[in-house]
């Protein structure tokens, strides 16, 4: 193309002011993305119910931050700006909204424990929340109660008297909160039969606990187990102190954490870890949000904490506390891991987000623990505590400071694996007696050393998956195993740290040991064992995503893809309709993510971005709020930011980033589908919207757009590139599945 100069004439009255010097940024002119304009965000049912439902599926993520930022995008003020009525919606829309969650749990198959933990959030956290939200927010004649009202008042009585899966009913709930309001001054106590319409009374608590004084009274017996233990147990009851407990437990923590009082901690970790349910409350008012509630969370400080493990500064002092202390939350932290199936550094970023150094010991310690070493591969260091290690275990008089100091308690988790896969080969090679292992793998199940039998379980797991018919060590491991899952003998302390270790490792272990059914039939120590482990595995979430997998995928390649759309269509057609029926429609959060992981977060948020570009245009905006509230509670549940996870430069691949990416290329895509590139802008700018970020573009005085120029969220390339060739992985994995190489049980892995 050919061009003009033009010579400006160089006078003494030359306006320097309007011309533009060859260092002046040139003026940006609008996008395709600026041309697409999003209306205010509306209000629907459906969307405040799939954000929460959300947000307590386990592992809870609820954060007071998120939720009012939530609320606050689609709550408009009145033209007369009468803010008290918007309090008045939020909170009168919340309570409903928790009711009608606990009422799709109660009426649809999911774990118990996922009930409960709906349960306890109506209960235990939404009175607190109110008072410290709302309370002070409504002038008088409003008032929370009369939020309260209003609410259950609109609940179905068909949800209240429906029959439940669970051994509570809503109505049981229902007369929980109240109760729990009136402790918490939300209602006059003389309100509470008039609410319950005369229901008989339960025992109110009289006494409000707050975390301040639980800690002091954690601080005079930091060490008394039986009193941790009985306020765990408290913790997980329905009466409206629970919160201030957990806070008061995490609290302590935290201290511990930044004061080194690893004494302390061990005691709060075993007690937490041997009723690893209470862990769901812990972490509902101690969320793993980067601090987005003010403090920061208790799990990522404990994995800094084992990552920068404290050198004791006494030599040759008593090393058998400094093991018994690291091993009380390194078997807190598998607990926590095994409740909510988190199986790798890269699905659980919210709580190991401090872990993704390889060098770190978590990152070596969930990767390869479970691999036993070959010899030649041992640093000389290792090599010599090994053997230090085999020699005091089956020829000395036992295990002794000297060793132990010898050995940090992180190295020795790291070295399990090898350790008794070394003492089994012995006992083949004849070496040493089957006697002698028993007798060594006694001082395995003492307190100090039973949190790596995590590992060890691990590892026997894995070498029955690599046993063939024939294979000679066969009777060698079924000893050891019944060994060590079934001792003759153990002390009261080492019974329920056992009893924790092997709930962690059961359902690993059982999947092994049905396999070697099929390889060594019939055997009945394989049997013995089975029936030892059938206690630990009974209720574990596993058998309950395995039976929804296996129905949503029992026809059809597409028949997961439609039945998200299904689900969706069903919440769209439930908030528009005509005869405001709130019995709420069937939701599982859980199937949006299986779907991500079966066939891949492209095709899903292909899936999402049909419903709202195909949606009838009388409910476009009611499919905008419904998906752009899905993709945004993905990304919370994904990530505790959603941003790049502390000490690297990797974001998190979810649909809330790959949608950015879409809104990239929407110029593009407008060329040849202009609908579909409008549908991708307006999904993005709502998702940013309820997350609280701006996007509109600012318009300098002359019409020229200021606004955005490179990619949309602010992402760098190489964090594009990153997340591209994550989903580049998940989309192979998920194709093995729909062409048959991998079959729906191997799939559980993945979910």
């Amino acid at each position: 193309m050919n061009t003009m100069e033009t010579t400006l004439p160089l006078t003494d009255t030359t306006d320097w002011h309007g011309i533009l010097t060859a260092a002046d940024p040139l003026p940006v002119l609008p996008t395709y993305q600026d041309t697409i304009l999003d209306i205010p965000p509306i209000s629907t049912r459906a969307g405040l119910y799939v954000y929460l439902s959300s947000m307590l599926s386990p592992p809870p993520t609820f954060s007071n931050a998120r939720i009012i930022q939530y609320l606050q995008t689609r709550y408009h003020p009145p033209i007369d700006d009468v803010q008290s009525e918007i309090v008045q919606q939020q909170a009168t829309d919340l309570i409903l909204t928790s009711f009608l969650v606990l009422a799709n749990s109660l009426s649809t198959s999911v774990p118990d424990r996922t009930r409960i933990l709906v349960r306890n959030f109506i209960v235990n956290k939404l009175p607190v929340f109110l008072h410290g939200q709302y309370f002070n927010l409504l002038p008088p004649p409003l008032t929370i109660e009369t939020c309260i009202r209003q609410a259950l008042a609109q609940l179905p009585s068909d949800s209240l008297s429906a029959q439940t899966r669970a051994s509570f009913s809503l109505d049981d709930a229902r007369q929980e909160f109240i109760y729990s309001a009136a402790l918490h001054n939300l209602i006059p106590e003389a309100s509470i039969q008039d609410i319950l319409n005369d229901v008989s009374f339960l025992d109110l608590p009289t006494t409000r606990y707050t975390s301040e004084n639980i800690v002091a009274q954690i601080a005079t017996s930091s060490t008394d187990l039986n009193q941790l233990d009985a306020l765990v147990i408290e913790m997980e009851d329905f009466k409206g102190n629970s919160g201030a407990i957990a806070e008061a437990l995490g609290d302590v923590i935290r201290g511990c954490c930044d004061k080194g009082d690893t004494m302390g901690l061990r005691s709060v970790c075993v007690s937490l870890a041997k009723r690893v349910g209470s862990v769901d409350v812990l972490i509902l008012f101690n969320p793993e949000t980067d601090g987005q509630d003010g403090k920061p969370g208790i799990l990522s400080k404990l994995c800094t904490l084992l990552d920068n493990w404290p050198v004791g500064d006494a030599e040759g002092g008593e090393q058998h506390p400094v093991y018994d202390e690291f091993g009380a939350v390194l078997l807190f932290i598998n607990a926590v891991r095994a409740r909510y199936l988190l199986s790798s550094l890269t699905s659980d970023p919210v709580i190991l987000q401090n872990s993704n150094d390889e060098d770190s010991f978590l990152s070596k310690y969930f990767k390869t623990s479970s691999v036993s070493k070959s010899p030649d591969s041992l640093s000389p260091h290792e090599s010599e505590i090994l053997s230090s290690w085999l020699k005091s275990l089956y020829e000395t008089e036992g295990i002794s400071d000297e060793l132990m100091s010898a050995c940090a308690p992180s190295e020795f988790h790291l070295l399990i694996a090898t350790l008794l896969d070394q003492s089994i080969k012995a006992v083949h090679a004849r070496i040493i007696t089957l006697d002698t292992l028993k007798g060594g793998f006694e001082y395995l199940l003492e307190p100090f050393l039973l949190p790596s039998l995590i590992v060890g379980f691990k590892w026997f797991a894995d070498t029955m998956w690599a046993m063939q018919e024939g294979n000679p060590m066969i009777d060698v491991t079924m000893q050891a195993l019944i060994a060590l899952l079934k001792p003759a003998r153990l002390s009261k302390e080492s019974e329920s740290i056992h009893a924790t270790v092997v709930r962690i490792v059961a359902k690993r272990l059982e999947s092994s040991l049905i396999y070697l059914t099929r390889q060594f039939p019939p055997r009945g120590d394989i049997r013995s064992l089975l029936s030892i482990l059938s206690p630990y595995t009974n209720d574990n979430v596993l058998k309950f995503l395995s039976r929804d997998l296996n129905s949503w995928t029992a026809y059809p390649r597409d028949a997961l893809r439609g039945s998200l759309k299904f689900m969706i269509q069903n919440l769209i057609l439930w908030t528009n309709d005509s005869a405001n029926n709130l019995t709420p429609t069937p939701f599982h959060f859980h199937k949006l993510q299986t779907c991500i992981q079966v066939l891949g977060a492209y095709k899903t948020l292909d899936a999402l971005i049909d419903e709202v570009q195909n949606a009838d245009p009388n409910l476009q905006e009611v499919a905008l709020d419904v998906v752009a509230t899905l993709i945004l509670a993905e990304r919370h549940k994904t990530s505790s930011s959603g941003q790049a996870n502390s000490g690297t430069n990797r974001i998190p691949m979810n649909l809330g980033n790959l949608l950015v990416m879409r809104y990239d290329g929407a110029e593009e895509l407008a060329k040849t589908d202009d609908a579909r590139a409008s549908t991708i802008v307006r999904l993005y700018k709502r998702v940013q919207t309820y997350d609280g970020q701006q996007v509109a573009m600012q318009i300098a005085p002359q019409g020229v757009a200021l606004g955005t120029n490179g990619n949309a969220g602010g992402m760098e390339r190489h964090e594009i590139d990153d997340v591209l060739a994550e989903a580049e992985v998940q989309n192979a994995a998920a194709q093995g599945f729909l062409s048959g190489e991998v079959q729906a049980g191997d799939l559980m892995g993945m979910v």
